[in-house]
């Protein structure tokens, strides 16, 4: 199967690539996906444990299967936003830890897009 894989910002910088074409076979997954891209390199190896895992747009596990005509994107983790806050007294008060989750959609605005600058 064909995946197309992009490397998010500074990412692609570091690895001195922001995409790339790859063959896989039927059942692999996002782990057996990155086994090839770094060949045995250990910088780049190192550079993609950090990073987040998107299929088509989605989060996904590093266990996911992969599908034919899939685009993968690695990014860095992004933090911030609700959750807990610290005041002072080092206490940490706020969300339960059910609060502040969502769902990560990496995918550009479309024409339908609702949104206006």
């Amino acid at each position: 199967m064909n995946v197309t894989v992009r490397y998010h910002g500074i990412i692609g910088d570091m690895i001195n690539r922001k995409t790339q074409q790859v063959e896989m076979p039927d059942g692999a997954t996002i782990t057996d996906l990155l086994a090839v891209l770094t060949g045995g390199d250990e910088s780049d190896k190192a550079i993609l444990k950090q990073t987040r895992p998107f299929i088509d747009g989605k989060q996904a596990d590093r266990a996911a299967p992969l599908a034919d005509g899939a685009e993968v994107t690695f990014m860095r983790p992004i933090a911030g936003g609700a959750g807990f806050v610290s005041w002072g007294g080092g206490s940490a008060q706020g969300a339960s830890p059910s609060q502040g989750v969502m769902e990560t959609d990496i995918r550009p605005p479309t024409s339908e897009s609702s949104f206006t600058p």
